[in-house]
């Protein structure tokens, strides 16, 4: 696996290792790289003592105005003692360390407890700066503009329409995960946890499940199903989920151009449609 990486990647992992007496609590023995992990923003790695394990997080260096470690840190912290989250056992602006929770993705079968784990999110009560999300749409669109990342004329007159939506008015605003998708879960043998909470700010709640809907494509049933377990009163919560799909569809596209992935706009264009026919 070190043979793998390249020397700058190596390096910023062999700073964060040799942290390791300052972890709380501290491993007993100089932890070593096991592998790899996934994710789509940071690099995420394996680390063990061979007595534990954790999941050491290199952060990504792209300007993003959605980001912030404190509130990243207040968010986790918090849900960790609601047993929702890993807990947090060093940290610093270029890297985070978690202790390493086995377990599996859930899957839509489990739809039920995931919405409780977005209830639980949404009841924590910590202290973060509230995102508004069409400023950071707007922010994600500049940034590619400067960057002068080309695009298709469908994107641009995709973002015009969903700037033009009637707003919804936003009657409450709580501590959002901002990027809960089943990879950002992990299912233990006994509850489902949230990742990655680097997004993590005080927004409209019906933002957080349009995230998890507009991803997983969710049918009629599936809906019902987890705003039933969600089970928290909100007024006028499926529409505000219908508006913040199109709004998170935008952001998204707009955060892959950011980054240099391939986009695909057709099922926001689908979505934009279908109101319009609608």
């Amino acid at each position: 696996m070190a043979e793998k990486l390249s020397p700058n990647i190596h390096h910023r992992l062999n700073i964060v290792i040799a942290s390791w007496s300052e972890w709380t609590p501290a491993p007993i023995t100089k932890p070593v790289l096991k592998s790899q992990l996934g994710g789509l923003t940071n690099l995420s790695f394996l680390v063990t003592d061979e007595n534990a394990c954790w999941v050491v997080r290199l952060n990504d260096d792209i300007i993003d105005n959605g980001i912030s470690r404190q509130h990243e840190l207040a968010a986790i912290t918090a849900a960790y003692h609601a047993a929702i989250a890993p807990r947090v056992v060093y940290s610093e602006r270029d890297f985070f360390v978690t202790e390493f929770l086995s377990g599996d993705s859930p899957s839509l079968e489990d739809i039920a407890e995931i919405g409780r784990l977005f209830a639980k999110i949404h009841s924590l009560d910590v202290s973060t700066q509230p995102i508004d999300l069409l400023a950071h749409l707007k922010a994600y669109q500049r940034q590619a503009f400067d960057q002068q990342i080309k695009h298709e004329k469908d994107v641009a007159d995709c973002f015009d329409r969903v700037m033009a939506l009637p707003k919804p008015k936003i009657m409450t605003q709580a501590l959002c995960h901002q990027d809960l998708t089943l990879p950002n879960m992990i299912k233990t043998k006994d509850r489902i946890v949230a990742v990655d909470w680097e997004y993590a700010r005080q927004s409209d709640p019906a933002y957080d499940l349009a995230v998890f809907t507009y991803t997983h494509e969710l049918n009629q049933k599936q809906s019902s199903e987890l705003l039933h377990s969600y089970a928290r009163v909100e007024p006028e919560l499926t529409s505000r989920i219908d508006y913040f799909e199109k709004v998170y569809a935008m952001i998204e596209i707009f955060w892959r151009l950011i980054r240099g992935k391939k986009i695909d706009i057709s099922k926001l264009q689908a979505l934009l449609d279908t109101r319009k026919l609608n």
